[in-house]
């Protein structure tokens, strides 16, 4: 009988928590690419430089994020690009306890240099996976 009952409140507070992280990290990505835009970039990397330290956040977590940060930022009107996504998904590891390595690279695309950034807990990728081959590194936090 406990079971039957249970049940349905466990699964409105799964679904609770869930929007409710899905609307922080819509907020966040807001904040993030206020930063990355109006802020310059030495302002804002002492706290990148800053390590972390934890364990490598767990395989389902980080899908979890993946997929939540992705669907935030293509839900956003201007669609947050590479590194407000890594920013983001850096702060959530921290505040959970978790290590990540944030990587800057670039590659020479014609006659001007590209960047991208990406997010790496141990050796799963948070954000940024799919271009990070194509990018040479040339900073890592």
């Amino acid at each position: 009988m406990r079971n039957r009952l249970t049940w349905p409140l466990l699964w409105i507070a799964r679904k609770t928590a869930a929007g409710l992280l899905f609307a922080a990290i819509l907020v966040l990505l807001t904040l993030a690419q206020l930063v990355v835009q109006l802020v310059p970039f030495r302002r804002y990397a002492w706290w990148l430089r800053q390590p972390t330290s934890g364990p490598v956040a767990p395989l389902g977590l980080v899908r979890s994020l993946r997929r939540k940060i992705h669907l935030a930022s293509r839900t956003l009107p201007w669609h947050p690009p590479c590194l407000p996504q890594a920013l983001v998904a850096r702060l959530l590891l921290s505040a959970c306890g978790y290590s990540s390595v944030l990587s800057l690279g670039v590659r020479e695309d014609g006659a001007v240099l590209a960047a991208h950034a990406w997010l790496k807990s141990g050796d799963l990728f948070v954000c940024g996976k799919a271009e990070a081959a194509a990018y040479g590194e040339v900073a890592r936090f």
